[in-house]
């Protein structure tokens, strides 16, 4: 693990990484003898604490590479003792309690519950995800300021080349508008002429982003220049 870390800090420059730890099944690790004699061999009586065992060995490795880390909420939830200076990715439903927690624990946070991509339904619904507040839970002000941003995400079963770019744009920039505005920024028919303009500038650079709200039109429009290999 420490020479993986190391090769992922040599090809990717970003100050963070994202080292998961989302709904790890206990019952995998108590259904295997080795575990189980290593769990007795150290005197633990929860498997949580095996899992705080990993995470902070990981959480080491991952810090002397010379990256910040971002774990999933699910390591913070089971109780594992964690790093001063973690940021907690919040992403379950009921996220606003969440967010109160990791943040009155002193942790920075960033929040991705409401922002999953691969929900999509018939209409618009970009200006669901506008809507969303990230500081809308009961915190001070102290604890706002450590809700330190936010992410879009998907799960990616049915999504790959063919749909991942159109999926995600423009509606990922209604997620980003909203990260970046202050809270009284709100106006959805404001957001409705800028996501439709912004969609027209992915068109000209040849970004196939979908329609945001019902047909419209750019100028130019998109292009369709893919020939099958069966058409001469």
């Amino acid at each position: 693990m420490t020479k993986f870390w190391a090769e992922v800090a040599q090809v990717f420059p970003d100050a963070y990484v994202h080292v998961g730890g989302d709904e790890v099944d206990f019952s995998c690790w108590q259904s295997n003898p080795e575990i189980q004699a290593f769990v007795a061999k150290n005197g633990w009586k929860s498997y949580s604490l095996l899992e705080q065992y990993y995470e902070r060995k990981l959480l080491d490795i991952v810090a002397a590479a010379g990256k910040s880390y971002i774990i999933w909420e699910d390591v913070f939830d089971n109780g594992v003792v964690i790093q001063p200076n973690t940021v907690v990715d919040v992403w379950r439903s009921g996220w606003q309690k969440t967010l109160g927690k990791s943040t009155a624990a002193g942790y920075k946070s960033i929040l991705s519950a409401p922002w999953y991509l691969n929900y999509i339904g018939y209409g618009e619904d970009w200006n669901f995800y506008y809507a969303i507040e990230p500081l809308s839970f009961n915190g001070t002000d102290a604890q706002n300021k450590l809700v330190v941003g936010g992410e879009c995400t998907f799960w990616a079963e049915f999504i790959d080349a063919t749909n991942l770019i159109p999926r995600a744009w423009p509606r990922a920039s209604a997620v980003a508008e909203r990260l970046w505005s202050p809270r009284y920024v709100t106006n959805i028919a404001d957001a409705t002429e800028r996501i439709h303009a912004h969609r027209c500038r992915f068109l000209t650079r040849n970004i196939p982003a979908e329609p945001p709200s019902g047909p419209s039109f750019c100028e130019p429009e998109w292009k369709y220049t893919y020939s099958p290999p069966w058409v001469q």
